[in-house]
């Protein structure tokens, strides 16, 4: 389940290798499972402001693995809390033309979306990175998706989002790895949404013997595009292109007090996608200059790539960090050179397209990513240091960084940086859970174990 166009919309989507013509069945707060009463079908609950989507997923030519996605978008979701099925139909030939089932109703689900933002009301947000799930790696890490489906389930997050590197990776095994990874987390996100941003590992590491100017340039990130809906505007794509954006790659949606911003930080660091900086940077300041700060007064952005972070000296946290800070340089960004290739300081080389001016100046409260594995946190920062030594009216960004909600660690190798404010040295798998008010946001970095508290730190606004 993902949001759709408006606060109370979502949309509801599925894989599978039958013909997608989408059904739906409701339930009834009178209704249930074994007793359906008048309980109706997706054609009969639509409206006319509301609409039954389709489309073809993708065919993995290289394995001859087809899958079907369905999608069905939904204006108002309050009832879903009574439940839902879903199947697919086919239509036979004859005379009107009648649609039968190709499979049969799924399990039920009991869903439902945030609320909409209120002086009474706190938004709660699960927000992780760098995760698979247990049936790849057993035994070598924890996964966050039981911990995160028992607060779900308790009604204690009201929405998942995933920060890019999904699975390990989705595409692999002919794309089995992603189908069992959408399994795992099929009852999380079938209870609250779910909502995917991109990574390293879902597009962008390939040679330089391509067109480097083309949209199809070999980083095309197909299994990624192709389950959230891209190429067929449906599912997640619905609700990108309300908020103005032509791709999954970056997007926003407000949850409550807080506006989410999504951006692909691939596009920094890999010569094949410098083309997407321009249209990004430029959509982006558009949308934060549209933010009412009376009514969603925190601005978080989602870039998976870490902007502050501190490992050792390999280019993630040195090279391809001030890229995104700073911006290119100038000649890398004309010459196509990969970031990771640059020699030399990256600061003051008529950089272009540097990300921390526009966090400046629209005054962004928080950016969570991933990409190291491991969990630290700043204090508010700046120009590569350090604002201030708490979070009482910060004039500077927080860094997040939360890369381990389900996966090997990324051990520390340096000390603290100046903007370092705590960083969990036992790489315990863990997964960030944000609590927002009109005055207060609190950050509390749950245990994937167990659910318990690693960290925890509150920024207020007075």
């Amino acid at each position: 389940m993902s949001l759709g166009s408006s606060p109370e919309s979502c949309v509801i989507s599925w894989v599978s290798s039958s013909e997608p013509n989408p059904d739906v069945q409701f339930y009834n707060s009178t209704e249930s499972d074994s007793n359906t009463g008048s309980a109706y079908f997706a054609e009969v609950q639509m409206s006319s402001s509301s609409s039954i989507g389709y489309a073809s997923l993708y065919t993995e030519n290289r394995c001859g693995t087809t899958r079907l996605m369905s999608s069905v978008y939904i204006e108002d979701c309050s009832d879903l809390s009574n439940g839902y099925k879903v199947r697919n139909l086919q239509t036979t030939s004859g005379s009107g033309s009648k649609k039968t089932p190709v499979n049969s109703f799924s399990d039920l689900f009991c869903g439902r979306v945030p609320s909409a933002s209120s002086t009474s009301s706190i938004s709660s947000i699960a927000l992780v990175a760098d995760m698979s799930d247990y049936m790849f790696s057993p035994g070598e890490y924890v996964s966050s998706i039981p911990s995160m489906t028992d607060a779900a389930t308790n009604g204690e997050i009201d929405l998942v989002i995933h920060g890019g590197d999904i699975s390990y990776d989705i595409d692999d095994d002919c794309g089995r790895r992603g189908d069992g990874f959408m399994n795992a987390i099929q009852q999380l996100s079938t209870t609250v949404p779910y909502i995917f941003g991109v990574g390293d590992h879902e597009g962008g590491r390939k040679d330089l013997n391509v067109d480097c100017h083309a949209p199809s340039s070999g980083y095309d990130y197909e299994g990624f595009r192709m389950r959230v809906g891209e190429a067929t505007n449906a599912g997640q794509m619905i609700m990108a292109h309300a908020s103005g954006s032509p791709t999954s790659f970056y997007f926003s949606f407000d949850v409550g007090f807080v506006h989410f911003v999504v951006i692909n930080t691939n596009a920094w660091i890999h010569a094949c996608q410098y083309w997407m900086l321009k249209p990004q940077m430029m959509w982006m300041e558009a949308d934060l200059n549209s933010v009412d700060r009376e009514k969603t007064p925190w601005v978080v952005v989602i870039a998976h790539r870490a902007i502050y972070c501190v490992k050792n000296d390999d280019s993630e946290c040195t090279t391809e960090s001030e890229a995104m800070r700073y911006g290119l340089p100038e000649a890398a960004y004309k010459k196509n050179i990969n970031i990771g290739e640059w020699i030399g300081e990256v600061k003051g080389h008529d950089n272009v397209f540097g990300i921390e001016p526009v966090l400046g100046k629209y005054k962004v409260d928080l950016v969570f990513g991933g990409h190291t594995h491991h969990y630290e946190r700043s204090y508010p920062s700046y120009d590569g240091v350090s604002v201030q030594k708490d979070y009482v009216n910060p004039k500077g960004t927080v860094f997040v960084v939360g890369g381990i909600a389900g996966v090997g660690e990324d051990a520390f190798e340096e000390e603290y940086a100046d903007f370092t404010a705590w960083r969990d040295e036992t790489y315990r798998e863990s997964w960030g859970h944000l609590k927002a008010n009109m005055t207060h946001a609190v950050w509390t970095q749950r245990l994937a174990n167990d659910g318990g508290a690693l960290d925890e730190f509150t920024i207020s606004r007075e």
